[in-house]
Parts: structure tokens; C-alpha cells; sequence
């Protein structure tokens, strides 16, 4: 088998799965409780906080736990509005993820307006045009750091700089869930507000992710009912995922440039090699863009037939992000940057990691060069075998 969705979510790491099984055996009460065993599994769960903000460069204080992304992106976008007087502005561009563009969305029922940042062929931000639509009424800005479907990775230090030189009061939030972990982010540097992490895209558990937000930050909470998190997540903590999180962080810290390198070359041998065998393909993840996330285009075929196909050979790719993918969700980030029908209808996602090397690569780019020519060969009418 290989598996080439990991910007769906990864297979967990034996260690961080190791170290999950340990904390549910040992580590069992509830943190909040007041007897001895209680506090043990505060301290611990105090431990993986420091570990959360030693990797990102902030305070354990600014390290908040979530279930994922989504909710993360949820509790800022709707924490922050409901804070303040109607009729403001929040600041995104056309293409975020659904946990972005949904919570905001339902915020202009609120009196909110949605102010769109104007994008170039691939997604980066039009710095010019975003500074000139900060105002004195732009009360939240959300963007991505690294596109989920295109892999764009945005100039988040750029972005951060433009709108507090426009307005230092503008909350800005990054979802930082496809970058973290992968590339190094560093908030001393970087002036965002807020930033959403989760941990089953580093090959951490699923249902736990997790907030960073500087301090002075004020944010009403989405749920009530205990002091958890400071009060602004309250609920008993799932002290197991946390840990099994943090050994996941752990193992990224030790390997996440050497395996950027080799990821690169995964990228540049698979792309090649699709380049130099099909014709009519194009390569909708720029030259700069993560090396994790390959998004093409192949003329004259169906993105979810290739997907099926290679699913045959125990290849699992996807048409793009898994949360956009089901038949209620809204257009593919590439419709929305305004490509082709046909481009649109003939893209999917690579999407590569750690348990990946360069001989899948290949594998991939071959299946899909033999794949998509008996595609197009079924589509002309003629026979086919493969």
C-alpha cells in the first residue's frame, strides 16, 4: 500500500502511540482533581504545554488545548467577534479552509462584513491590496499559512507586519494546521494573534489540537461549565492525546528539516516524471509551494475516476481537501482561484509525508500516467487494458 493523503491526516507514530497507551494506563484521573494522583496528571499535562510552546517560541500559558483545527479556528473566529460591536469587518481571502469560511460566513448574520483579499494564480496574498483594505474597522483577519489543496504557503511574517502597521488592534488568526510541524514558526517573530495546530497531521492522535493566543488577547469562550484551559475551553482534559501530541511535536522537532529536503525531492521527482510521460497536465502547486502537497491537473479525465483506479492498486490519493470533498460542501480551491473547468474537473491531490520515499514517488507518477491515458482512451471510445 501507499499512502499519499497525509494532508487528510497521518498514520499515528509508534511512539506517539506508545506514549498514548502509557498515559491511559497510568495516567488515568483527572487533572483537575485535588488528591495526589490528580496532580500528577496536572503536572504532566502542564509538561506537554511547555513542550507545545518550547517548539512555537511562546509561553505555556499561551498554549491552549483543542480537539482539532476546526475547533480551534471556530473558538478565534467566533471568540473574537463576540466580543465586539456589530458591523465590523474580518479580513480572508476566497480560499481557506471550510473552518474558516463557514464560522465567518455565519458572522455577517450578525452584522459582520467579509472583506476578500485578492489572490494571484496561486493563492499568495496580494500584499498592496491587503493593505489597502485594513481600516479602523477591520477587527479580524484570518488567513492560511499553508493551502491545504495547492500547498501555497503564505508570507504570514508579511501579512502579520502589513495589517498592525494599518491597525495594531486587528486580531489576526493563522490556521496553522498544514504547516505545523513542518515548517518552523516562530512567534517572537511573528505578530499573529492567534494560531490553530492539530496533531493528527503530524502524525499525533486525532481529537486533540490546540491554540496558541498572545497574551492580552481577549476572547469570549464557545462553551461554559468549568475552568479548563484557563476557562476558555472548559471540560475535562484529554491528558493522553495531549501527551501523545507532544511526543509527536517531539519527533518533528528532531527530523523536520532533513525530511523537508527529502520531501522536496519527492515532489520534484514525482512532478517530473507526470511532466516528461502526459501530456496536457498542468502542475497547480506552484515551484515554492509545500512539498507535501502536489496538486495537478490532467486534461480530458475525471480526478475521482484516477482516484478509483489507483485505489485498485492500493494507492490512495484524493480531489482535494477531506473536508470540502463531501457533495455538500462549496467549489475546490483551484475553481475558486478561477481555472478551467476541465482543470478543475481532472485535479488531485498528492499529498506525501514521513513514511513516504522517492521509489513511491515514482510508483505514483507511473500509476497515474498509465491510469489517466486508459481514462482518456475509455472517454474517446476506444478499448483499453490495464
Amino acid at each position: 500500500m501507499i499512502y499519499a493523503d497525509n494532508a487528510a491526516t497521518t498514520k499515528i507514530h509508534a511512539k506517539s502511540l506508545q506514549a498514548y497507551i502509557e498515559a491511559c494506563g497510568n495516567f488515568y484521573a483527572n487533572p483537575s482533581s485535588s488528591h495526589a494522583f490528580g496532580h500528577i496528571c496536572q503536572v504532566n499535562l502542564e509538561n506537554t504545554r511547555f513542550e507545545m510552546a518550547r517548539f512555537l517560541k511562546c509561553h505555556s500559558e499561551e498554549i491552549y488545548f483543542t480537539s482539532g483545527g476546526t475547533e480551534s479556528n471556530n473558538l478565534i473566529i467566533s471568540g473574537v467577534c463576540a466580543r465586539e460591536a456589530e458591523g465590523l469587518e474580518i479580513l480572508q481571502t476566497n480560499i481557506e479552509h471550510p473552518s474558516v469560511m463557514e464560522p465567518i460566513k455565519i458572522q455577517t448574520k450578525k452584522g459582520y462584513q467579509i472583506i476578500h483579499i485578492k489572490t494571484d494564480q496561486y493563492g499568495f496574498i496580494d500584499s498592496e491590496d491587503l493593505e489597502k483594505r485594513i481600516n479602523n474597522r477591520t477587527v479580524l483577519a484570518v488567513f492560511t499559512h499553508v493551502n491545504s489543496e495547492i500547498g501555497t504557503i503564505q508570507n504570514i511574517e508579511m501579512i502579520c507586519n502589513t495589517i498592525k502597521k494599518k491597525n495594531i488592534k486587528t486580531h489576526i488568526h493563522l490556521d496553522c494546521v498544514q504547516s505545523f510541524g513542518k515548517i518552523r514558526i516562530d512567534l517572537q517573530k511573528t505578530k499573529a494573534d492567534s494560531i490553530s495546530f492539530s496533531g493528527h497531521k503530524i502524525h499525533g492522535p486525532k481529537g486533540i489540537g490546540g491554540l496558541f493566543i498572545r497574551k492580552g488577547s481577549s476572547i469570549k469562550p464557545l462553551f461554559y461549565g468549568g475552568l479548563q484551559e484557563r476557562g476558555l475551553r472548559p471540560g475535562t482534559e484529554d491528558l493522553p492525546a495531549a501527551m501523545a501530541f507532544a511526543q509527536a511535536v517531539k519527533i518533528r522537532n528532531d527530523i523536520m528539516e532533513d525530511e523537508y529536503d527529502r520531501m522536496i525531492e519527492c515532489k520534484e521527482l514525482l512532478i517530473n516524471h507526470l511532466k516528461a510521460n502526459l501530456p496536457n497536465i498542468i502542475i497547480n502547486s506552484c515551484s515554492n509551494a509545500s512539498p507535501y502537497i502536489i496538486n495537478i491537473s490532467i486534461r480530458d479525465i475525471k480526478g475521482e475516476i484516477l482516484v478509483r483506479y489507483l485505489e485498485s492498486e492500493e494507492i490512495y490519493i484524493s480531489t482535494g481537501s477531506a473536508c470540502s470533498t463531501k457533495k455538500h460542501q462549496k467549489r475546490s480551491v483551484i475553481e475558486r482561484l478561477g481555472r478551467d473547468q476541465k482543470d478543475v474537473e481532472g485535479s488531485v491531490r498528492i499529498s506525501i509525508g514521513m513514511d513516504n520515499n522517492r521509489d513511491e514517488a515514482l510508483i505514483i507518477a507511473e500509476k497515474i500516467i498509465i491510469y489517466a491515458n486508459a481514462i482518456r482512451k475509455v472517454i474517446k471510445g476506444g478499448d483499453v487494458n490495464v
